[in-house]
């Protein structure tokens, strides 16, 4: 899910809740669309997903906001679960459509993206969770985002050259899905991603795209209806 290709209703609606994130927010809240996508892929890539009641809080720094209305937080909600549930059939069913949201350095031509807000949101859903005694390569993975995402990782980031920093962006998606990959083997033959499975894609071609049209004939894209 790239920023920069979302039509206008998706970015109505991200825009939206992005504006709730910053509304509701605290300095231990979720801030922006990017931490929130980081922190959902973390939350359902570990050993064992955490509960929606720790989880959920964890979003608003671990006390739910006081809304105007029920209104407002389904709204919110079902926000968050459709992008949870996107998260969990692109990691598990087609990793060519799992795009971190990462937001555009300010000022740049062409365009750089910076993983920061990304990489913090996902050692958010990593700390829920029990990550200990990864393998090597996962741990290397693990280290690539922290790298990003770690304030005390900022002195070696900034010695990168805007190409190896480049690279090092690049490499993310990846490391994320080596990642869930990983967690995935380990829960065994009833491994269905996790407590989004019913929300998955049932009967659709595996290579329809998100802005394509939606096969069922409904006219609307495939992200707006079939995928969740």
């Amino acid at each position: 899910m790239n920023p920069l290709t979302i039509d206008a209703a998706d970015e109505a609606e991200n825009l939206w809740l992005e504006a709730r994130l910053r509304e509701y927010g605290n300095p231990n809240a979720i801030r922006n669309l990017s931490e929130l996508d980081g922190f959902l892929t973390a939350v359902i890539s570990g050993p064992q997903q955490p509960p929606i009641d720790r989880w959920w809080p964890a979003i608003w720094g671990g006390v739910e906001p006081a809304w105007r209305d029920r209104a407002e937080r389904d709204r919110v909600m079902q926000q968050v679960m459709i992008q949870l549930a996107f998260l969990s059939y692109a990691l598990t069913e087609q990793h060519d459509e799992f795009e971190p949201i990462f937001t555009l350095a300010p000022n740049m031509e062409p365009p750089v993206e910076i993983a920061k807000w990304w990489c913090a949101g996902y050692l958010r859903g990593v700390a829920l969770g029990n990550w200990s005694a990864l393998p090597h390569p996962q741990q290397e993975a693990l280290a690539l985002i922290r790298l990003h995402g770690s304030d005390e990782q900022l002195a070696q980031l900034t010695r990168l050259s805007l190409t190896q920093y480049q690279q090092s962006v690049a490499e993310v998606a990846p490391a994320a899905l080596r990642l869930h990959a990983y967690f995935l083997a380990q829960r065994g033959p009833n491994r269905a991603p996790v407590a989004v499975s019913s929300m998955k894609p049932v009967n659709t071609p595996a290579k329809v795209g998100r802005n394509e049209p939606c096969p069922c004939g409904s006219g609307k894209k495939y992200k707006q209806c079939c995928l969740h």
